[in-house]
């Protein structure tokens, strides 16, 4: 019983990672495998957190290419930490990056992010 199981376990594991091996580039969008060759774009994706009002809030910033982007909002914090998508669904915000900064405009939040810090306004 022990032996079968671990084979089974052993063959979801080998067919996950094949699944997972390798990523695909999708039409006119670039794959990276080594940080050290991205694009101007990549160092302002991630996660973001902080308090907005008193309350936690999560930010997910997508890179789009191109000097574009996406900030995804999680109100109560990053998804696992307090966003709750039954009470808070997510909105997007568009940006756009000049040099060093990204600003984010739209109708739910407005914001720079620079420096590895994103600051939410009005």
């Amino acid at each position: 019983m022990v032996k079968k199981l671990c084979r089974l376990l052993l063959a979801v594991a080998l067919g996950v990672g094949s699944v997972m091996g390798k990523a695909e580039e999708k039409k006119g969008q670039p794959v990276y495998t080594d940080p050290a060759k991205t694009d101007e774009d990549f160092p302002f994706q991630g996660e973001y957190t902080g308090t907005v009002d008193g309350g936690r809030f999560g930010i997910q910033v997508v890179a789009l290419g191109k000097g574009k982007f996406d900030a995804v909002l999680c109100p109560g914090g990053l998804p696992g930490e307090g966003w709750d998508k039954k009470k808070n669904p997510r909105d997007k915000v568009p940006g756009t990056r000049e040099g060093r900064t990204v600003t984010f405009a739209g109708q739910a939040l407005g914001g720079n992010l620079a420096d590895g810090t994103f600051s939410v306004m009005g």
